[in-house]
């Protein structure tokens, strides 16, 4: 096979849009693939790698913390409309109560 063969298959059959969508991914997998050739299995980099990750935990708990919140103050809103909403249905049932006796005192 010529390399001018190659070219035209690559040129005509690989995927260039979805390679280029996919782009970072790639990288990240070929980094990767240095790294482990490179040594990057290395105590430091693991000792680094689990610093970085203890890193992201601590932010994702102070994130899920807001969230708990935000969530316990929504609940708290949530059940201060309910009771509204019951409120204002016993006055609007009340008030067709009335419009009732009233309707028919009118019409007697």
């Amino acid at each position: 096979m010529s390399i001018w063969s190659v070219a035209k298959i690559a040129a005509t059959r690989i995927p260039w849009g979805r390679l280029v969508e996919n782009l970072p991914v790639v990288m990240d997998m070929a980094n990767r693939a240095k790294g482990r050739l490179m040594g990057a299995g290395s105590p430091s980099g693991i000792e680094a790698r689990l610093h970085q990750l203890e890193e992201e935990n601590r932010k994702l708990e102070r994130a899920l913390l807001e969230t708990s919140g935000h969530l316990q103050l929504t609940i708290k809103t949530l059940k201060v409309v309910l009771a509204r909403e019951k409120l204002l249905m016993a006055v609007a049932g009340v008030s067709l109560l009335v419009s009732i006796v009233a309707l028919v005192v009118a019409l007697r």
